[in-house]
This record gives structure tokens, sequence and C-alpha cells, in this order.
């Protein structure tokens, strides 16, 4: 059966703009306030490290994942429900990686 593999390549403008939804997402009284100073790591548990405002937060890659879905979806690029997710990053850029079949 073949097997379909993707990567999409997210800027860190793009990375700072998923996870502002993201956590505009998960609370409903978040401020409105975007992502700034974001540093993309190429390993470890908490891979990107945002500043909202005056506070600093370490995202896992599942909730980088989750974010970069919803971002994904909200500019219209498919992503298919069953394919498995993987998130890389490195250089200023992480590395949506999908796999179906």
């Amino acid at each position: 059966m073949p097997r379909e593999y993707r990567e999409i390549v997210f800027s860190e403008e793009e990375v700072a703009a998923a996870l502002t939804e993201y956590a505009r997402s998960l609370a409903s009284n978040a401020p409105l306030i975007r992502a700034e100073d974001l540093t993309i790591a190429e390993n470890g548990e908490a891979p990107v490290t945002v500043r909202f405002g005056y506070e600093t937060r370490g995202y896992t890659r599942p909730e980088i994942t989750a974010a970069l879905i919803l971002y994904a979806r909200s500019i219209g690029l498919p992503i298919a429900r069953a394919s498995r997710k993987a998130v890389s990053g490195g250089n200023g850029e992480i590395t949506l990686k999908l796999w179906i079949g």
C-alpha cells in the first residue's frame, strides 16, 4: 500500500501567530497579546519558548503540533486527521511532519 510523507515548514513569525491563537483558544480570558521573543531549540522538553508580554512560557511538542495544525487549517492547508504527526525545529523554523498510510 502506498504511503505519503509531507513536511510543512513554518517560519518564526508563523509559529508565533500559531501559538498566539492556540493560547487564546485555551483560555477565553487570555489577553490579546501577540507572542514575542520566540526561541526555537532543536531538542529539549520545551523546544519552543515564547514571551507573552511579561510572561514567558515553554511549549511541549504536542502543544506545538496542536497549534500548528490549528494554524494550518485556518490558512487553508489540508491536514489529514488520520496522519501521524511530529514536529522538529532548528534555524528559526519548525517543521510539521505528516505520515499517511
